[in-house]
C-alpha cells in the first residue's frame, strides 16, 4: 500500500488518465470510464495544474451514462463533483455556458427522479435564472412539471405546463375552448377513418425538437388534468397533442396521445377502435424506442382494454414488461404503478396470497424510498385485504373497527381518493367473505362517493360491480329492503352489458351474481343449486379457484336458508344438509389452497357442526 501523499496522488492521476484513455475507446466498457473518474476526482483537489474543464466534462459524461440506465444515485455523485469543479472557474455560466447548462440540467433530472425535491428545485431555479433562451429552459420546465406530478401537486404541474405552452405560443391567447376541442375530435376521427394503419405508420418522423418538447408538455398537461379530475382539460390536451402529431410527424408523444385516445374509445364502448389505436400506439413507441412512454401505454392497454379478453398470463406479462420499461427508463412512478397494478390484477385472478403479501411488502419499501404517495396509499389498502384474508394482519378481524374507515383529507387530494377507493373496495371484499352486513353497507356508501365515471378499468368495473352486487343481494336477504335488490340488479345489468361489449373473460362472475340474486329471494328451487354448480364450474374452468370458493360459500349460505324453512326429519332436509356439507368443505379447501386461511377458519368455526356427517 502506498501511503497518502504526493506519490500516491501522482499514481492515481496517471492511473486515472490511462483508464480514461482506455474508456474512450469504442469497444470499452462503461466501468472503465467510471473508474477513471473516481481516480481523477480523488486526486484533483491536490493537483493544481489539472484542467477543471476536463474534469467537468469527464464527470458529466459519466453522470449522463449513469442516468441513461436510471442509475441516478450514482449520477448525482459525479454531477456533484462536476458542480464542484465548475465553482473553480470564475463566472462559469459565461465562460462554460454549455457545460454549466448540461450539468445543472442533468442534476435537476437526477435529483427529482430520486425524490430529492428541494435539491432538484434549487438546481432548477439556478438554471432557469441563468439560461439565456427558452429552448435551454424547456427540459428543466418539463422535469419540474413531472416532479410536481410525482408529489401529487397536480394543479401546479398542469398550470406550469400550460403557462410554458402559452409562452411558446402553442396556445391561442383566448385559450382552447369547446369549439376547438370539437374540431380536434372531428379531425382525429376522420383521419383514422380515412387512413389505414400502414398509411399512419408511414408518416415521417418528427424532426422539430421544439415541437417535440411542445408535445411533451401537452402530455404532461394531459396526465395532470386527469389526476385533477378536470375532464374537459384532459380531453383538450389529448386531442390537441394527437392532432398536432398527426399533422406534423410521428414521435413518442404521438404514441402517448394515441394511448389516451384508445382509453377514450374503451370508455365509449368502441373496443374495435380501442384495440386498433392501442396497437398503433405500441408500434409507434417501438419505432421511436421510447421506453418511458411505452411503460404508460402498456399499463393502459392491459388495465383498460386487453384484460377484458385476454388470458391472465398475458395480462401479467404486460404489467411485468411495463414495470421493467418504466424502471429502466427512470420513470419510477409509472414503473412502480405498473408493478402494483400487476399485483392487484394477480390478486383478483387468484394468485397465491402468501406470495402476493411478500411482493406487496417489498414494493412498498420502494414506494417509500421514491416518495410516490398515491401508489403507496393504494398498495397499503390492497395489502390490508390480503393480510386479513390470510390471518396475518397485526390485529384480528374486527368489522366494527374497519367500518370506521373514511376520509382524512379533502377528496381533491389524489392520494386520498386512491386510498379511499382502494380501502373501501378492500373492506367490501372482506365484508362479503366474512358475512359482515354493516361493514358492507358502509363500504358501498363510501364507494358511491369516491368512485368516478373515469374508472373504466377491468379491476375497477368487473370486480367492483361483482362484489357490490353480491353484497347488495345479501343485504336484501337479511334486511328485506327492496332498494338493495334493485341495486344488485343494476350492478348485474351493468356488468353483463360491459362483458357483451368488451369481452367475456369474467362472464362467470355474471353467472355467480345472477344465481346469488335469485337465491336471496327465499324461494326453494331445485334449479338454484344447479345454477350455482354451473357458476362454480365456470370459475374453476378458467382457473379462478378463489372465485369458485366464493361461489361454494354463497351456495352453502343458500342451503342454510332453505334448511331453516323445512322440517329436520324430512328427506328434503337431509338432502339439503348433504349438499350444504359438500359446498362448505369445497369452499374451505379452495380457500386454503388460495391462502385465505382466515376465511377457511371463519367458515369452520361458524358452520363446523354441519361439516360432521350424521
Amino acid at each position: 500500500m502506498i501511503p497518502s501523499g504526493t506519490k500516491r496522488d501522482d499514481l492515481q492521476l496517471r492511473l486515472g488518465l490511462k483508464l480514461y484513455e482506455m474508456g474512450m475507446q469504442e469497444s470499452s466498457r462503461d466501468w472503465i470510464l467510471f473508474s477513471a473518474a473516481d481516480h481523477l476526482n480523488a486526486t484533483s483537489l491536490q493537483v493544481e495544474t489539472h484542467d477543471p474543464v476536463f474534469l467537468i466534462k469527464l464527470n458529466l459524461q459519466v453522470a449522463e451514462r449513469a442516468s441513461s440506465v436510471a442509475a441516478y444515485k450514482s449520477a448525482t455523485k459525479f454531477l456533484g463533483m462536476a458542480r464542484q469543479f465548475l465553482s473553480k472557474i470564475k463566472n462559469p455560466w459565461e465562460k462554460c455556458y454549455d457545460f454549466s447548462l448540461r450539468v445543472y440540467r442533468a442534476t435537476v433530472e437526477a435529483e427529482l427522479c430520486l425524490g430529492h425535491f428541494d435539491v432538484g428545485m434549487a438546481a432548477g431555479q439556478t438554471l432557469l435564472s441563468r439560461a439565456t433562451s427558452l429552448e435551454d429552459k424547456l427540459p428543466t420546465y418539463l422535469s419540474i412539471c413531472r416532479a410536481f406530478g410525482r408529489r401529487e401537486q397536480h394543479k401546479e404541474a398542469y398550470d406550469m405546463s400550460i403557462d410554458v405552452l402559452r409562452i411558446m405560443e402553442a396556445i391561442p391567447k383566448g385559450g382552447i375552448g369547446v369549439m376547438r376541442l370539437v374540431e380536434d375530435i372531428v379531425y382525429a376521427k376522420r383521419f383514422f377513418a380515412r387512413h389505414s394503419d400502414t398509411d399512419i405508420l408511414a408518416i415521417p418522423m418528427l424532426k422539430d425538437k421544439r415541437l417535440e418538447t411542445t408535445l411533451e408538455l401537452w402530455s404532461v398537461a394531459e396526465i395532470n388534468a386527469f389526476y385533477c379530475g378536470a375532464t374537459l382539460n384532459h380531453l383538450v390536451t389529448i386531442f390537441r397533442g394527437l392532432v398536432v402529431s398527426l399533422k406534423k410527424g410521428l414521435s413518442p408523444q404521438c404514441g402517448v396521445n394515441m394511448s389516451g385516445y384508445s382509453l377514450i374509445c374503451s370508455a365509449m364502448d368502441d373496443m374495435k377502435g380501442a384495440h386498433r389505436i392501442s396497437h398503433l400506439a405500441r408500434q409507434i413507441l417501438d419505432m421511436t424506442k421510447a421506453r418511458e412512454q411505452a411503460c404508460v401505454q402498456l399499463f393502459i392497454a392491459g388495465s383498460f382494454i386487453h384484460a377484458w379478453q385476454d388470458p391472465p398470463a398475458q395480462i401479467i406479462e404486460l404489467y411485468d414488461r411495463a414495470h421493467k420499461l418504466g424502471m429502466e427508463s427512470g420513470d419510477f412512478e409509472h414503473g412502480l404503478l405498473c408493478q402494483v397494478g400487476g399485483y392487484q390484477y394477480a390478486f383478483i385472478t387468484g394468485h397465491s396470497l402468501a406470495d402476493l403479501e411478500m411482493k406487496y411488502i417489498s414494493v412498498m419499501k420502494k414506494l417509500h424510498l421514491y416518495k410516490i404517495k398515491s401508489v403507496q396509499a393504494m398498495s397499503e389498502e390492497n395489502l390490508l385485504a390480503i393480510q386479513y384474508l390470510r390471518g396475518t394482519a397485526k390485529k384480528d378481524f374486527d368489522a366494527t373497527l374497519l367500518s370506521k374507515y373514511g376520509p382524512t383529507d379533502t377528496l381533491d387530494n389524489v392520494s386520498e381518493r386512491f386510498r379511499l377507493t382502494s380501502g373501501y373496495f378492500a373492506r367490501l371484499e372482506l365484508a362479503v367473505y366474512f358475512n359482515e352486513d354493516d361493514l358492507a353497507l358502509r363500504c358501498l356508501e363510501g364507494l358511491d362517493l369516491v368512485t368516478t365515471s373515469s374508472d373504466v378499468s377491468f379491476v375497477g368495473q368487473s370486480v367492483r360491480l361483482c362484489f357490490s352486487s353480491l353484497a347488495y343481494s345479501t343485504l336484501y336477504r337479511n334486511r328485506r329492503k327492496r332498494s338493495y335488490l334493485n341495486k344488485s340488479k343494476r350492478c348485474l345489468r351493468a356488468l353483463k352489458r360491459i362483458c357483451r361489449i368488451k369481452g367475456k373473460v369474467c362472464w362467470y362472475r355474471c353467472m355467480l351474481m345472477e344465481v346469488h340474486l335469485e337465491a336471496v329471494k327465499g324461494r326453494h328451487l331445485t334449479s338454484i343449486p344447479v345454477a350455482f354448480d354451473r357458476a362454480i364450474e365456470a370459475a374453476s374452468d378458467k382457473g379462478y379457484d378463489h372465485d369458485a370458493a366464493l361461489g361454494s360459500q354463497l351456495a352453502a349460505e343458500y342451503c342454510l336458508c332453505v334448511m331453516q324453512g323445512i322440517h329436520k326429519d324430512s328427506k328434503e332436509y337431509t338432502s339439503m344438509n348433504t349438499l350444504l356439507r359438500q359446498y362448505l368443505q369445497q369452499a374451505i379447501d379452495l380457500y386454503k389452497s388460495w391462502g385465505a386461511i382466515a376465511v377457511a377458519y371463519h367458515l369452520e368455526n361458524k358452520h363446523g357442526s354441519f361439516l360432521i356427517e350424521a
